[in-house]
């Protein structure tokens, strides 16, 4: 389980020390922080992601129901538990209304951590509808796309940009394999026109680059950064050619790198067993193109496939 963010709000620190011994000594990977006024909350709340707030009723400087709703509708993802010595029955009911997760008396710290587990697995599954409608939603926009436009120059820029806000990526492009065995971006943004420059010209037959070996179909090794789809995708690129022998890194371009990109993927489409092209998503933080983010842009490369098949079909008939 990966470690958990909690950010504590409480001017005491006699009580911040309970509360942290009781959720330490309860087995969870945590890192705690603890801040005691509002200004000290808002720092926190900018400087990273919270998995939950905990948070005293009574603290000088501020009113906890307009804190609450504030919270509320800055991150409404980051679940809000009361910790409170004494709260009525009529305002707790009306907190929780308000969006208060759940409330614990200090006097019963022994509800706290099945409350923060219970909070985290609603939380969990929150997040896992939204993911898969987003997902849906995205698929059912290709499908529009490609259902909406027969020209390739018209549906592959809108595609990349349908790509680029799903995956909210600095860059993504669609490099086609052309007769020649060449490799231009045949529709792309967000990337820069030196790295274009550089990078366009690329061909199968007298490069090498990572582009070339999923281009190819060389991605059947066991390395952890290839999928059995055909893709690869990195997500600490500058650590990954830091620790890389200097006979394997001769062979790659790292231009990615040198444009400042730390995670890449690159999603082949094809005909069948043909690789016709890929996908080229890039962000310039690390750990943007999880797993499964990488197997959904799969699951939408066969709308290209399917888009490229139909066009090879419209010219061979037109050739009749």
């Amino acid at each position: 389980m990966s470690k958990l963010h909690i950010l504590i709000i409480e001017d005491a620190e006699a009580d911040f020390l309970l509360l942290a011994r009781h959720i330490r000594h309860s087995g969870l990977a945590v890192e705690l922080h603890w801040v005691k006024t509002l200004e000290a909350q808002d720092a926190a709340l900018n400087q990273r992601a919270w998995d939950l707030i905990l948070s005293d009723y009574k603290i000088p400087g501020f009113n906890f129901e307009e804190n609450l709703a504030s919270l509320k509708q800055r991150f409404p993802e980051i679940p809000v538990i009361l910790i409170s010595g004494s709260i009525g029955e009529e305002t707790a009911v009306d907190l929780l209304k308000s969006g208060l997760a759940d409330f614990v008396l200090k006097d019963r710290l022994f509800r706290l951590i099945p409350a923060i587990e219970r909070c985290l697995a609603e939380q969990s599954e929150r997040k896992q509808r939204q993911r898969a409608e987003q997902i849906q939603q995205f698929n059912h926009h290709l499908l529009e796309l490609v259902q909406r436009h027969s020209a390739l120059d018209e549906l592959l820029p809108a595609f990349v940009r349908a790509v680029k806000t799903f995956t909210g990526c600095d860059a993504v492009g669609v490099r086609v394999v052309d007769e020649r065995g060449n490799i231009p971006y045949q529709a792309h943004d967000g990337f820069s026109r030196n790295f274009l420059a550089l990078e366009s010209p690329l061909s199968l037959k007298e490069d090498q680059c990572m582009c070339i070996y999923v281009l190819r179909g060389e991605t059947t090794g066991n390395h952890s950064f290839f999928t059995p789809f055909g893709s690869f995708y990195l997500n600490e690129v500058s650590k990954f050619l830091a620790i890389l022998p200097s006979e394997e890194k001769k062979k790659l371009r790292c231009v990615c790198n040198l444009e400042g990109f730390e995670s890449i993927a690159l999603v082949p489409f094809k005909s069948g067993p043909e690789i016709l092209g890929l996908i080229h998503v890039a962000d310039a933080r690390e750990h943007q193109l999880p797993p499964e983010l990488v197997a959904v842009l799969e699951g939408a490369m066969r709308h290209l496939g399917y888009v490229f098949e139909r066009a090879r079909t419209e010219s061979r008939l037109g050739e009749r």
